[in-house]
């Protein structure tokens, strides 16, 4: 992602970061959301070496739309969350990383055509 030109062209389209407080990212988190059908808990090399677990979110064809890592301790804490259905307001899903298909350019992220 070109944070540069990510930056202009909403600013050019009135956003104000100051002022409106949230990233486009932040603004397709209920998009991100709803094509989300599960999580899926990673133990990798770097899990093993970190103790953070890698949490990723996968849409209906298996693609990554957001993942993070999470300390090993909290696991618990976050998967009362995912089996409430409410991780997505909460940390890690906030501040997740966006997959490679739904970032910006990506064939399933932004920027959308206009409907006109």
């Amino acid at each position: 992602m070109n944070e540069e030109y990510d930056k202009a062209e909403v600013e050019e389209g009135g956003y104000n970061l100051s002022e409106d407080g949230a990233h486009w990212s932040d603004l397709y988190s209920w998009y991100h959301a709803v094509n989300s059908l599960g999580v899926i808990w990673v133990a990798d090399q770097e899990a093993l070496e970190t103790g953070n677990v890698l949490m990723a979110w996968f849409d209906e064809c298996g693609r990554t739309v957001r993942q993070a890592r999470t300390p090993s301790g909290e696991i618990q804490n976050v998967y009362g969350l995912v089996l409430g259905n409410r991780e997505k307001e909460h940390h890690p899903w906030l501040g997740a990383e966006i997959g490679e298909n739904y970032d910006e350019g990506g064939p399933f992220g932004p920027p959308f055509p206009n409907p006109e």
